[in-house]
């Protein structure tokens, strides 16, 4: 009998140990868990669609701008834009560099659409706290889940409210039917469809873990692209992402993803891809301490 309730307790004490291990592997490798997730509570993401008209000459994506407003319009100079052609940002318009509202003043004044990155998405969540609160009660302590005093907070702090608009209307998916393509900041899970992502993942998604799960980090797991490269190809009618976020891969031109983010505020290029023709045009940026 007493071996017997010996052996009970060994097999628990073996469970609860495993359970706790991959509990701290979870974590260590920064896996987006719900603790990852506090401010997001996993809403599914809401897609929107950009309808290109035929007399319109380009679609013209452009990667991680970060606030260098000099490269953004030097790029916009050398595409010689037009009013007929469609403009969309792929996410982080703002942060790190040195004029962020300068930026969205450019983009706004170009009527460029946007889609919103996870650095937009800071200063929005930024911007609506400090819209609730005065100036007493703006204390560390008292800071929703997911905010840190910093460029964020400074950022939403001077932003007038035709920009925040502006900031506020990007959406986290923008579907172009025509070209069969999706513009995303991140990129998306591609073992879920597209109306259960959820808008966190698909701001800031990297890699996927060997368990499945979704992550910021590229030091562990599989870039999302190719695995939904993989499943792409594989379907009569495959749809291309377009997508920022992945300055430290630069420019990845694969067949069924593109990304744009070529490290311009690193003192790298600010890269655009124009459709249908897939043509690339980048300006040399200026590199700014972050």
């Amino acid at each position: 009998m007493l071996n017997r309730y010996f052996y009970r307790f060994f097999l628990t004490t073996i469970f609860f140990s495993i359970a706790l291990f991959t509990l701290y592997c979870s974590k260590k490798y920064l896996s987006i868990t719900n603790a990852d997730l506090a401010f997001s509570s996993f809403m599914p993401v809401k897609i929107q669609t950009l309808n290109i008209i035929e007399q319109q000459k380009r679609l013209i994506v452009i990667g991680d701008v970060h606030g260098c407003l000099n490269s953004f319009e030097r790029l916009i100079e050398k595409l010689d834009v037009t009013a007929e052609d469609v403009i969309v940002l792929a996410g982080d318009l703002v942060a790190k560099g040195p004029d962020s509202l300068g930026v969205l003043r450019k983009a706004k004044e170009l009527g460029a659409l946007c889609v919103r990155g996870n650095h937009d998405d800071e200063v929005l969540r930024w911007k609506k706290y400090l819209n609730t609160v005065t100036e007493e009660l703006l204390e560390e302590s008292n800071l929703p889940n997911g905010l840190v005093f910093g460029e964020h907070q400074e950022i939403a702090s001077s932003l007038p409210e035709e920009l925040f608009s502006y900031l506020v209307s990007c959406p986290v998916i923008l579907s172009v039917p025509q070209y069969e393509l999706l513009i995303v900041h991140g990129g998306v899970d591609p073992t879920k469809s597209l109306e259960v992502q959820d808008e966190y993942v698909v701001m800031n998604i990297r890699n996927i873990l060997d368990n499945g799960s979704p992550t910021r980090k590229t030091s562990h797991g599989t870039s999302w692209s190719k695995i939904w490269n993989r499943i792409q190809s594989t379907k009569e009618h495959p749809t291309t992402i377009v997508y920022g976020h992945a300055a430290v891969r630069g420019l990845s031109v694969k067949p069924y993803s593109i990304g744009l983010d070529t490290g311009c505020v690193k003192g790298k290029e600010l890269t655009a891809m124009m459709f249908p023709s897939k043509e690339l045009i980048s300006v040399k940026c200026h590199k700014h301490d972050l």
